[in-house]
């Protein structure tokens, strides 16, 4: 009987540190996700509302435990341009016209965007885009695939993305070698 007891004793002590810690888990999207991933092992239905207000947390959950686009939380999603970019690329793969406005104001998501998913010219952002040197001389190269003389003083301040930019482009008009 003693023996009986303390095992009880153990499962019980057991049972309350898991209960205590899915308490605990509740108190974050991240930590709710990291129980239903380190604790559970599955899917924990009783903490999506939680997980899925936090961009993050909904992708990394929708990835792991959903398998595939979580409808529930795509309101929340479509709040970061780097999450909505990755959640359109993984789950979607293509445009995502409710994540366009997140996406397009932000000048690194929105040249990605426009390279991989519209594959050409997205004029409704070039204002966005154009206030960043990396994203605009890549815009210009891989989506353009010509100067874009709008850009070239913010591209041309940038020593590393001004050289990449000038042997690309500027170079080909003074006779030089045009690198690519």
């Amino acid at each position: 009987m003693r023996v009986r007891g303390a095992l009880m004793g153990k499962s019980l002590s057991r049972a309350l540190a898991r209960a205590e810690m899915a308490v605990e888990a509740m108190s974050s999207a991240m930590a709710a996700y990291q129980y239903a991933d380190s604790v559970l092992g599955y899917r924990w239905c009783q903490a999506e509302l939680l997980i899925m207000r936090d961009p993050i947390w909904a992708f990394a959950y929708a990835k792991k435990f959903i398998g595939g686009r979580w409808l529930e939380a795509e309101p929340f999603i479509v709040r970061d341009a780097a999450v909505a970019y990755k959640y359109a690329q993984l789950f979607i793969q293509g445009r995502w016209p409710e994540a366009e406005g997140v996406i397009g104001a932000d000048p690194y998501y929105a040249y990605v965007y426009a390279r991989d998913f519209i594959r050409g010219r997205w004029r409704e952002v070039e204002s966005v885009i154009v206030t960043d040197a990396m994203p605009a001389c890549y815009y210009a190269l891989e989506v353009l695939g010509e100067r874009w003389p709008r850009a070239e003083s913010v591209i041309l301040a940038n020593k590393m993305y001004g050289y990449v930019y000038t042997a690309r482009f500027l170079n080909a008009w003074s006779g030089g070698d045009a690198a690519g």
